[in-house]
């Protein structure tokens, strides 16, 4: 009976110590997924603020690009009108010296034809 006692009493602490053991080996595989969370949960992190950063540089680029695209629009829309009204002005300028012309033309062949009908009258 001794023997049989002594032997659970072996038997009985192999199995503690075994399970003490599966214990710690179950701790220590939690503790590691628990830091495994942890490092990933840390490493989501940093990528969303590195997202949020670029994003922001992005918008902030687009929005600095806007602007000078915006202000090179005007500058072309002024440009096109000053040219424009050049162009108009040029245009008046160029009837008014046509008129001119015209009339300058039609007054030197009304006095070419009167000077050949006195011509044509003294012969």
């Amino acid at each position: 009976l001794r023997q049989m006692k002594e032997d659970s009493k072996v038997e009985s602490n192999r199995l503690i110590s075994h399970h003490a053991s599966m214990m710690k080996d179950i701790r220590r595989d939690y503790a590691e997924e628990i830091q495994a969370n942890r490092n990933i949960r840390e490493d989501i992190t940093q990528f969303q603020r590195h997202t949020d950063d670029f994003c922001q540089e992005l918008a902030d680029a687009v929005k600095s690009e806007s602007r000078r695209i915006d202000a090179i629009h005007r500058e072309l829309v002024q440009d096109m009108d000053e040219i424009q009204k050049r162009r108009r002005k040029d245009r008046a300028a160029i009837e008014t010296d046509l008129k001119d012309t015209r009339r300058q033309v039609n007054m030197e062949r009304e006095i070419s034809q009167e000077v050949r009908r006195q011509v044509n009258m003294e012969r």
